[in-house]
């Protein structure tokens, strides 16, 4: 959607030019179809300079590319020179009488000198686009886009000092961090050309029930264990593109923990994890021993996040803020990296069963 809405905007500038080029030079009794032609014909040229001039420039500062860009900038020039001296001075036909004359009163001197202020005059133009273009497009965006993945976040945040979410966030930081990246992940499916299929829908559904369930009755410390399972679950279906095995073993019947730990576990292996084909597979293990409660979890590490980064690396942070506030110092977080894998490990001991009948 979003390479959609500034293709058309591209498209939207250029027909505006060759459309007001028309109009400031057509005459009192009208315009002929070959100076139309030619006109169309310049002007279509001149949008190809400053769009080439702006890729030279992308070239040479954004990729680094100095050699590929003066290739290219000499190539067009070339190519545009000479194709325009063909059309209108070197080749005798009625585009060429129609708008220069006839050749032999116009050199080649003077169109030498012609073509060099023409090209550089929209070579200008292509300098200034590079310029500008973030500020134009993000100016655009803002007031076309329906789905803003930064005003959702900040209208989240807007609410968190309201009276009636304050307590839950205070007791639980969790709940607004995997808010905020689960409300930007589905507003990059919305920006973009992403399929939602009726499945993906579904666990996503079943993921924001489990969420109000928790974030807008009233605030709890735990919720079952099973029941954090079952929202990891549908966050993996959700998500469907990655490698990562879940693995439960043990009675995790009246079993509980802190809301949205597990699922916040499961959205960083699936955010920071390296899910490429023939890599070892990713770990969550979910494992009860008597009344010790293990969760480990183990994965490769992407060298960019999948999706837009919005918790500023707090989400571990967070994790054991809560284990501490809510069981003190029978659970432990351990973290490290073994070669190019990254490992997290949960232990809570002394856990008390509710009923769970």
């Amino acid at each position: 959607m979003l390479e959609r809405r500034r293709a058309f905007v591209h498209i939207t500038l250029s027909m505006s030019y060759l459309v007001i080029l028309l109009i400031f030079n057509s005459e009192a009794g009208g315009i002929t179809a070959m100076r139309a032609l030619a006109l169309l014909l310049t002007g279509v040229a001149g949008i190809g300079v400053a769009y080439t001039a702006r890729y030279v420039l992308v070239l040479n500062i954004r990729r680094r590319q100095a050699v590929r860009a003066a290739i290219l900038l000499l190539t067009n020039f070339s190519l545009f020179g000479i194709s325009g001296y063909l059309l209108f001075h070197g080749l005798e036909n009625p585009i060429s009488a129609g708008v220069v004359g006839p050749s032999v009163g116009h050199p080649w001197q003077d169109y030498i000198r012609f073509y060099l202020g023409w090209y550089f005059n929209f070579a200008k133009y292509g300098m200034i686009f590079f310029a500008f273009e973030k500020y134009l497009f993000d100016s655009i965006d803002w007031l076309l886009s329906r789905y803003r993945p930064d005003d959702m976040i900040a209208l989240v945040g807007f609410y968190s000092h309201h009276p009636y979410w304050k307590e839950t966030i205070e007791r639980n930081p969790l709940v607004i961090h995997f808010s905020s990246n689960l409300i930007s992940r589905v507003c990059s499916w919305l920006l973009s050309n992403t399929r939602i299929s009726s499945e993906r829908l579904n666990h996503l559904v079943n993921l924001l029930d489990y969420g109000t369930q928790n974030f807008v009755g009233p605030p709890r410390h735990t919720v079952p264990l099973e029941d954090e399972i079952t929202a990891a679950r549908h966050f993996l279906s959700m998500e469907g593109d990655h490698d990562i095995d879940v693995k439960v073993s043990g009675d995790v019947r009246g079993v509980q923990i802190p809301p949205v730990l597990l699922v916040s576990i499961t959205k960083n292996m699936v955010k920071h994890g390296n899910h490429l084909p023939g890599e070892p597979h990713a770990l969550l293990d979910i494992r009860i021993e008597d009344s010790t409660l293990r969760i480990y979890s183990e994965n490769g590490i992407a060298a960019v996040p999948r999706w837009k980064r919005t918790d500023s690396g707090h989400g571990l942070r967070h994790i054991q803020q809560r284990l501490k506030e809510v069981y003190g110092n029978r659970a432990v977080l351990r973290t490290g990296i073994n070669g190019d894998r990254f490992w997290l490990e949960i232990q809570i001991d002394n856990l008390k069963r509710y009923n769970h009948e």
